[in-house]
């Protein structure tokens, strides 16, 4: 028996269908796409700041937050749930 912890379910509807269906067409497949950088300036709107940064993932952003912050290679971060 296979065991599956879900996460979240997505909800995809008709627009992320058919923004699928625009990046594969157009080969942007990528975080250079018009959809990402339309997502990534209402990320922006809502969080009331001027800049930031996509990621493909949480870890990703962690990492970068961590980098920025200046964390050493050989540092350890824990994280409490």
């Amino acid at each position: 028996m296979e065991l599956k912890i879900p996460i979240a379910e997505p909800f995809l509807g008709e627009e992320e269908l058919n923004n699928a269906v625009e990046a594969i067409r157009t080969g942007w497949i990528s975080s250079r796409a018009s959809s990402s950088s339309s997502s990534r300036r209402s990320s922006l709107s809502i969080a009331g700041v001027r800049h930031g940064v996509a990621t493909s993932n949480g870890t990703v952003a962690l990492h970068l937050a961590l980098k920025a912050l200046g964390s050493a290679r050989a540092m350890r971060c824990w994280c409490r749930r």
